[in-house]
């Protein structure tokens, strides 16, 4: 088997229906000679071996342990708990040990456990070059389920921190935008505003994405990141600022910053920018009526 390998420059990353791509720049290119090649993709409960079959433990047909819901005992042995890969829940390291105390403190704790179980703000990290970090809902998983959202995107290129995070690990110091990453938020588009979502591609993604997780973890609003005070210069700043561009407060305009992009989506309209939706609503735009009253009902 013959394996062509490149050494490049660009990565394409896809975030629900919004790609983010940068064209490679194929800096080398070596072939080598090789018997086999192994590719890996997902994992399986390392079950076999342990003996369940001789004390009728019922498995799933991919050989995990079959759970109760919202629970982590066996459905056949209920002194049984299961935590982690064996589980048909999210297979990641942060998940398996919220499992694991969940089942010690079940079993040899009290039947309310300090632990709970929550599935629903589970960051989830790519430690690629750059970094992807995600949260929550996509934008089609949004939209499948009919959720009126508004999408802001905002490139980290507009980040103090991250332009000088560049000129560090870069001899040009010109930033690369499409390298250099975004963030990306998903909001209930009513007046509660609320996250539903996050994506976050660049340096320190996997710490910016944790403030995410807890804003939803609480079902709370994005006006409490847009509460909060910022250390300077930091990525976290990015946050605030894609917060700001959403509530329509931020000196960074969709119209005016290549990169920042705002969109409203419900099953009536579509997907509309946020210039469209203005157009749509202002007379001096469409010949419609309703003027800046209808525009604040509808932003």
């Amino acid at each position: 088997t013959q394996v062509c390998m490149h050494r490049a420059s660009g990565a394409r990353y896809e975030c629900g229906c919004c790609c983010w791509a940068s064209k490679p720049v194929i800096l080398e290119e070596k072939k080598i000679r090789v018997e086999q090649v192994l590719l890996s993709v997902g994992r399986v409960p390392n079950t076999q071996g342990l003996g369940f079959e001789s004390i009728g433990l019922k498995l799933r047909e991919d050989g995990g342990i079959a759970v109760a819901d919202h629970a982590l005992s066996s459905v056949s042995h209920p002194h049984i708990a299961a935590a982690g890969d064996v589980t048909p829940n999210v297979g990641l390291v942060s998940v398996a040990e919220m499992e694991g105390r969940y089942a010690v403190e079940s079993l040899f704790g009290s039947k309310n456990p300090t632990t709970s179980l929550c599935y629903e703000a589970v960051s989830s990290i790519m430690f690629l070059r750059p970094e992807v970090a995600c949260v929550g809902m996509n934008e089609a998983e949004a939209r499948r389920r009919g959720v009126a959202h508004k999408v802001g995107v905002f490139p980290l290129e507009l980040v103090n921190r991250a332009v000088i995070d560049w000129s560090l690990t870069h001899s040009t110091g010109k930033v690369d935008p499409d390298l250099c990453g975004f963030l990306k938020m998903i909001v209930s588009d009513d007046d509660e505003k609320r996250l539903l979502g996050m994506r976050a591609v660049g340096v320190g993604s996997s710490a910016v994405i944790q403030a995410a997780g807890v804003i939803m973890s609480g079902g709370m609003s994005i006006r409490r990141l847009e509460d909060n005070l910022y250390p300077h210069p930091a990525i976290t700043e990015g946050v605030l600022e894609c917060v700001r561009m959403i509530m329509g407060r931020s000196i960074h305009k969709p119209h005016v910053f290549k990169g920042c992009r705002v969109t409203h989506f419900s099953q009536r309209t579509g997907v509309l920018s946020a210039e469209e939706r203005f157009k749509s609503v202002v007379p001096s735009y469409s010949g419609s009526e309703g003027g800046m009253a209808s525009y604040k009902e509808h932003v």
